[in-house]
């Protein structure tokens, strides 16, 4: 008896669930209509969108870091094994670290700054940058109420951020959130190669936009890798040259003593000789050592100086996106179109629950 009314109340809830799914395909079917004036002003909003938006290029770099350190490769190689269990390897967070230093101020400002010449134009690619913006009426739209736009008209005249202005200042943090809007970056774990990608409706301005980055990039990337090892040989290098100039004015001295004694016999005269022959063979000793150490501090720069190499740089002509592509309109109806029946599914569901109450 138990198993024979669980089985009723299994066959009573899927003729509950049948019913109420029928009750949902009626309340679709009758507000076929509505559905469909959603899914007109949803291709509206969409087409407007697409007005002054209705094409862009795709600037894209890739590339990969070599990072290994001689030495410790066979270390290095053993823990990655083990990168499973203890988290991100050191590799999948250097890469993790390029990406995001893409997007910093830092290299912005080597950006923006950098001149290029777009359009027939030698300028300050930030001012590119705001030129082409001030074209989509980005950049310093006029208010509908109110003063005019504090940035109409502005533009870059130093690359000083030291010295800039709060104009200046605002300006720059405004249009390094809008670039940063238009980077995309990737990297795969397993291949460990990068891409960043750049979008722009100027062609020009995206490809030297994405060519600078990546310039920008790499050299702060290994200058800040190499900083504290390449303090470290400059050092020494500098002992070293110091050391080789006191020795060779000490050699100097000495054949000058000698030359001056010529032709004399007297002990006395022989000291300063003497003392100058041993500070010139202290040196010598202390000069041997420093040049090791300064071998030495070379291979190890050498050892750690990250190579990041570009597989496909960008390259004319860029791609072009389309706004008002197939893919994108099938993409717009079917949102809409979902969004709509979710509306008339809750609709209908929230009635059920009022008319029980």
């Amino acid at each position: 008896m138990p198993e024979k009314q669980t089985y009723q109340e299994e066959e009573l809830s899927f003729k509950g669930l049948v019913l109420s799914i029928k009750v949902y395909i009626r309340a679709i079917l009758k507000a076929w209509k509505w559905i469909a004036l959603f899914v007109l002003l949803g291709f509206g909003i969409f087409t407007l969108l697409g007005i002054k938006n209705h094409k862009w290029y795709e600037a894209e770099v890739s590339f990969m870091i070599n990072d290994t350190q001689g030495g410790l490769g066979g270390i290095s190689a053993l823990l990655g094994q083990f990168s499973g269990f203890l988290g991100a390897s050191e590799e999948q967070a250097n890469l993790q670290k390029i990406l995001e230093l893409s997007k910093t101020m830092r290299i912005a400002q080597s950006i923006f700054f950098t001149k290029a010449v777009v359009d027939q134009k030698d300028d300050f690619l930030a001012n590119h940058l705001i030129r082409e913006l001030d074209l989509k009426n980005k950049w310093s739209p006029d208010p509908i109420i109110g003063k005019k736009n504090k940035f109409k008209g502005f533009l870059f005249k130093s690359s000083d951020v030291a010295q800039f202005s709060r104009l200046e200042s605002e300006a720059f943090k405004r249009l390094h959130k809008i670039f940063s809007a238009t980077v995309q970056t990737g990297a795969s774990d397993k291949t460990g190669i990068m891409k960043i990608t750049i979008q722009s409706p100027n062609e020009e301005l995206a490809y030297q936009l994405c060519k600078t980055m990546f310039s920008e990039l790499s050299q702060f990337y290994v200058d800040k890798t190499i900083e504290k090892q390449r303090e470290t040989y400059l050092s020494l290098k500098m002992k070293t040259d110091s050391l080789k100039n006191l020795m060779v004015r000490k050699e100097y001295g000495l054949a000058g003593l000698k030359d001056s004694y010529r032709g004399t016999w007297l002990q006395t005269e022989e000291v300063p000789k003497t003392i100058l022959d041993r500070d010139i063979r202290m040196l010598l000793l202390i000069y041997g050592e420093t040049v090791k150490n300064l071998e030495l501090a070379s291979f190890s720069l050498e050892n750690v100086t990250p190579y990041i190499q570009a597989i496909d740089p960008p390259m004319l002509p860029l791609e072009v996106k389309q706004y008002f592509s197939i893919k994108n309109i099938i993409l717009c109806i079917f949102a809409c179109s979902f969004l709509a029946i979710i509306t008339v599914i809750v609709l209908t569901f929230y009635k059920q629950k009022m008319s029980e109450a």
